[in-house]
């Protein structure tokens, strides 16, 4: 694949993955990321890296559009 064309995926996974970890910090009710305690820091990371990876992954597999619109939601 292409460098541009990865780089375009690995930006829309980053972007998708981020909103799933906001998603889990909204969950808990804060967005301060210092007052997370160990459990919650660790689960904050695995939504955000595994759920990039995992995003990524699907996106290359299945030729899923690098990018989404502003209004679709993460499937």
């Amino acid at each position: 694949m292409p460098r541009k064309i990865l780089d375009a995926h690995e930006l829309g996974a980053m972007l998708e993955a981020g909103g799933i970890a906001a998603n889990y910090l909204e969950e808990l009710g804060t967005t301060d990321l210092a007052k997370l305690g160990g459990d919650e820091w660790r689960e904050f990371l695995c939504q955000l890296l595994t759920g990039y990876e995992h995003i990524l992954r699907r996106k290359i597999l299945n030729n899923e559009p690098a990018l989404r619109a502003p209004d679709e939601r993460p499937i």
